[in-house]
């Protein structure tokens, strides 16, 4: 009897042992790598906490499985931040829209799954004053150049910058709306405001001309 309980014992610790194991590699994927990515959000699922993002720019390991490629992050664990106004304020998953720029940090699972941290969304609203150079109507473009800008001032100073504009955009000159055939490139003074969308689009929603 004796024997027969200590088999009974070594099998039942064999079978809590086995479980142990099996619930261990159900669980336990390894860290293969930290990550930090940016690029454009292409999807949002909210149920299934994943976003899908085109990377634009990657650093250390992450290159090569993320350099210009499409891929889903899980964001089941993921703090959310926003810029606003120059500020970083925590957000949820449903201040992600598709076309956002976003910073991604996180983990690289040996199951090949892509765990977030910290996803922040940038701010690339813009406010420039500048000279416009060109008008490009079959186009809808606006090319102009630019003196002052809220958005990276340095890197686009004095530099020609094309812009979209379309039926939303608003025109004004000397504090009244005109339509767009009222309006010319003669290097005048402007201001324009606008959002940064998708890859590096500059879209622009208001206009005024004359600027003094």
């Amino acid at each position: 009897m004796k024997n027969a309980i200590i088999a009974g014992g070594v099998i039942g610790l064999a079978i809590a042992a086995g479980i142990a194991t099996v619930g261990t590699q159900s669980l336990g994927a390894t860290d293969v790598y930290k990550f930090l990515v940016r690029g454009i959000v292409t999807e949002v699922t909210s149920s299934a906490n994943s976003v899908t993002m085109y990377s634009t720019h990657t650093s250390g390991l992450s290159k090569t499985d993320l350099a210009g490629v499409v891929q889903d992050f899980n964001v089941k664990t993921t703090k959310f931040y926003k810029w606003t106004s120059g500020k970083k304020v925590r957000v949820t998953i449903g201040s992600v829209k598709v076309g956002d720029e976003v910073v991604m940090r996180g983990v690289k699972k040996s199951n090949g799954q892509f765990n977030v941290v910290k996803l922040t969304v940038n701010d690339r609203s813009f406010s420039i004053v500048g000279r416009l150079k060109d008008i490009d109507t079959t186009n809808r473009r606006l090319t102009i150049l630019v003196g002052t800008s809220t958005y990276k001032q340095s890197t686009y100073v004095d530099k020609e910058v094309v812009m979209t504009y379309d039926d939303n955009t608003e025109f004004m000159s000397l504090g009244s709306i005109i339509n767009l055939d009222e309006l010319n490139a003669d290097n005048q003074k402007v201001k324009v405001i606008g959002a940064i969308v998708n890859d590096g689009q500059w879209e622009v929603t208001n206009l005024w001309d004359n600027v003094k």
